[in-house]
């Protein structure tokens, strides 16, 4: 393991080495610092114009999801405002039903009314008539062999 003295001892070689003071060092060091500054400036910058930028994306987002959803309250409206609509008209004609089913039974009976005196008299015809021909027909057999 190294000592921390080392470490320093080894860095003061490389720069002794290649040549730069103790003043040389510290500037590079604080230029190597600055750029970095300057690089980190540039990123939050970034960053902030990033967020700037989704924030307004996000604004229209939501600006747009609303007036969806007015518009769809608006239809919710009026889809009410239809069924209540058809619901007082289905009302009025069960009124009107219920009006006309006596009138409608009354009709079908005096049908089967109608039927039945029709029946009876059909009947009643069928007689007479049979009752009719048998002595006509008994008068031409008379009058026939004669």
């Amino acid at each position: 393991m190294r000592s921390a003295y080392q470490g320093q001892r080894r860095a003061a070689c490389r720069t002794e080495a290649a040549g730069l003071t103790g003043a040389d060092v510290a500037m590079t060091k604080l230029d190597d610092i600055s750029v970095m500054i300057g690089r980190m400036e540039a990123e939050v910058s970034g960053l902030r114009r990033d967020f700037q930028a989704a924030e307004l994306r996000s604004v229209d987002h939501r600006s747009a999801v609303h007036r969806r959803m007015d518009g769809i309250i608006e239809d919710l409206g009026e889809v009410k405002a239809d069924v209540s609509a058809t619901a007082e008209k289905i009302e009025a004609v069960k009124d009107d039903v219920a009006e006309m089913k006596p009138v409608t039974d009354e009709v079908k009976r005096w049908k089967l009314l109608g039927i039945g005196a029709l029946g009876v008299v059909g009947i009643g015809g069928a007689s007479i008539g049979y009752a009719f021909q048998q002595p006509i027909d008994w008068l031409l057999k008379l009058f026939a062999k004669q």
